[in-house]
């Protein structure tokens, strides 16, 4: 695991909320047994992604990408319904 995601998984543990690793969202890590790590991120309008797993390093990067992932669906969704309310 890269020095940099160690650091943010263990500030997460400690309660901390994870902003600015993507813009509009906060992520929460959690150990919610004994070496599985949940990571669920929240963005700006509610919308929420998680996952979970043993692996953090995994766990955050998956829940990052689903994060990604959500934005740019809601993107191209905006785009869509603009095109179609002319």
């Amino acid at each position: 695991m890269d020095e940099k995601t160690h650091e943010l998984i263990e500030v997460g543990l400690r309660g901390h909320p994870l902003e600015n690793l993507i813009d509009g969202w906060i992520f929460r890590v959690e150990e919610s047994s004994s070496n599985l790590y949940l990571v669920e991120g929240t963005n700006r309008q509610g919308k929420r992604v998680s996952s979970f797993g043993i692996d953090p390093e995994k766990v955050l990067n998956d829940c990052l990408k689903k994060a990604k992932q959500l934005d740019s669906r809601l993107r191209i969704f905006t785009k869509l319904l603009k095109l179609f309310s002319k």
